[in-house]
């Protein structure tokens, strides 16, 4: 017999074995990549929408808003507060009582999606203000004494 230039077939089915597990291998490794893009896409949707949580929670004011719901685009971001002291006066520049109000609030957000699901919750502790009724400010200023002083 002569020999022939050429693959014998069972050269060619140990190639196409090979190039078979070689594809498999890749193809596992594109879906992992795949999924695991997914998830990063998840995480940074996740951290971005914290992030805006926590930036409303810096410009409300719990003592003035003490519930509310912000609609965005995909979610809403809803914040109920509660105080965690009793509010009292602040010290004013001359170490007496200021004409505000000021308290520790726990304002507790929840990012909720379009149907009503509860994505996420944050709370975090934030100081409430408002200004104090002159009839507040009346009661907080003491008697003063028989020279008509008032003490510090």
């Amino acid at each position: 017999m002569t020999a022939r230039p050429g693959f014998t077939l069972l050269e060619g089915l140990v190639a196409l074995a090979i190039a078979g597990a070689v594809l498999a291998g890749f193809y596992q490794a594109v879906g992992t990549a795949a999924r695991s893009a997914g998830r990063l896409a998840a995480l940074v949707e996740t951290a971005e929408r914290q992030r805006n949580a926590l930036e409303l929670a810096q410009v409300v004011n719990p003592m003035a808003e003490p519930q509310g719901r912000l609609a965005l685009a995909r979610y809403a971001i809803a914040w109920t507060s509660r105080a965690v002291e009793v509010p009292r006066p602040g010290a004013g520049p001359d170490g007496g009582p200021s004409a505000f109000l000021v308290g520790l609030y726990r304002l507790e957000l929840e990012i909720v999606e379009l149907d009503g699901r509860v994505a996420d919750r944050i709370a975090v502790d934030r100081v409430g203000w408002r200004r104090m009724t002159g009839a507040e400010r009346t009661a907080l200023t003491p008697p003063a004494d028989d020279q008509g002083q008032i003490p510090r």
